[in-house]
């Protein structure tokens, strides 16, 4: 495991400055270990350096991500995207749409990759008229 899950950890208020991106990953097969072990395995690869706080449950894990000193969001993305593909990570994927970018306290949603933020034409909320 590279950096350990002890080096990626939020250290007070200076990941509060310059932002944080919320990345989600969901378990897609049942046959995939539960968010409790996905997460020691997650947090091992991914760079020691990097301050994150991560939200655990079964089928879901919440990672947020202080921006500082990763390279920016595209370079989480591209980080986070590598990891997803190591085999220890079988079974789990980003969440479409999981992802958000904290900046001055507001919560923006980041597009899926490769789309924009805007939903289709014609779409509507569900149970609206």
């Amino acid at each position: 495991m590279r950096g350990g899950a002890e080096g990626c950890r939020e250290r007070g208020a200076a990941a509060e400055r310059g932002g944080r991106v919320e990345i989600v990953v969901v378990r897609r097969s049942v046959a995939a270990p539960v968010g409790q072990t996905t997460v020691v395995r997650l947090l091992g690869l991914l760079p020691s350096h990097w301050r994150c706080v991560p939200q655990v449950e079964t089928d879901r894990i919440r990672l947020r991500v202080a921006l500082p000193g990763t390279g920016g969001r595209a370079a989480v993305r591209r980080v986070v995207a590598d990891v997803l593909a190591d085999r220890a990570l079988r079974g789990w994927a980003e969440e479409p749409g999981g992802w958000a970018e904290e900046l001055g306290g507001s919560v923006r949603p980041s597009p899926a990759h490769g789309r924009s933020g805007r939903p289709a034409p014609g779409w509507r909320r569900p149970g609206s008229a």
